[in-house]
């Protein structure tokens, strides 16, 4: 029994952190295909999480570990490895072997959170985000 994933089945996860006084505030986007038949339109969930990580970046590690396979994107900034965080975390990216994307900074720009999300759907949202998308890979 084959038991690898469609690519487009695989999880796609956005990473973003912010350092303050030498605290990590990690915050992650995850949007997930999910199981339909074969006629069905497709769904996607858009899973938010937002915690604090210490230096090692251990649970952001841990929560690539949960997560599994999965495709991830980070800004362009971190293709910096110069800078010890961006070090770390492509190193765990790396030996993940997850597939990695880098996207323009702009993507990122602080703003609501609504504001964001209409931009990735293309859907206006208010409390809850349910996107139907067919024939659509991301």
């Amino acid at each position: 029994m084959n038991t690898e994933l469609d690519p487009v089945d695989i999880p796609k996860c956005s990473f973003q952190y912010v350092r303050k006084n030498n605290q990590r505030f990690i915050g992650l986007a995850v949007l997930r295909r999910l199981p339909s038949t074969k006629n069905a339109a497709i769904h996607w969930n858009l899973e938010l999480y937002e915690f604090l990580d210490n230096e090692q970046f251990s649970n952001f590690d841990s929560f690539l570990v949960s997560l599994g396979n999965c495709e991830i994107i980070l800004n362009e900034e971190m293709e910096d490895a110069g800078k010890s965080d961006n070090r770390k975390i492509l190193n765990f990216v790396s030996k993940k072997n997850l597939k990695t994307y880098f996207v323009k900074r702009s993507l990122y720009k602080k703003l609501e959170m609504s504001n964001s999300l209409k931009k990735l759907t293309g859907k206006d949202i208010q409390y809850f985000v349910e996107a139907e998308v067919s024939n659509q890979s991301f």
